[in-house]
């Protein structure tokens, strides 16, 4: 590795130490909630891999829902093939969008 390998690769690691030190998971959530706020974001969306308290928690603070899609073909009954899973999910999002506009 040369000398300027090195340095390239120092610095960035220096630079991302200082990053994941500043980052504050508390206050990073509270400025998504109240960019979300601003910006009138009511449905958020996630994928089934994972645990809903988060987002719930969101939804619930931003006065909003949410809505988990499905991520692949079969991961709904008789949602066979790929058009038919981008139908699914086109269809519920626009459903939960138009909830959220009070349509």
């Amino acid at each position: 590795m040369g000398i300027f390998d090195r340095l390239s690769t120092m610095i960035r690691s220096n630079i991302n130490d200082l990053i994941s030190r500043a980052e504050n998971p508390e206050k990073m959530l509270n400025q998504l909630i109240s960019d979300m706020k601003r910006e009138g974001a009511k449905v958020i969306v996630v994928e089934p891999y994972f645990s809903l308290k988060t987002p719930e928690s969101i939804a619930s603070r931003v006065g909003g829902t949410v809505l988990v899609l499905a991520p692949s073909v079969n991961g709904i009954e008789g949602v066979t093939d790929y058009i038919q899973l981008f139908d699914y999910n086109v269809s519920k999002l626009a459903a939960a969008l138009r909830q959220a506009a009070g349509k």
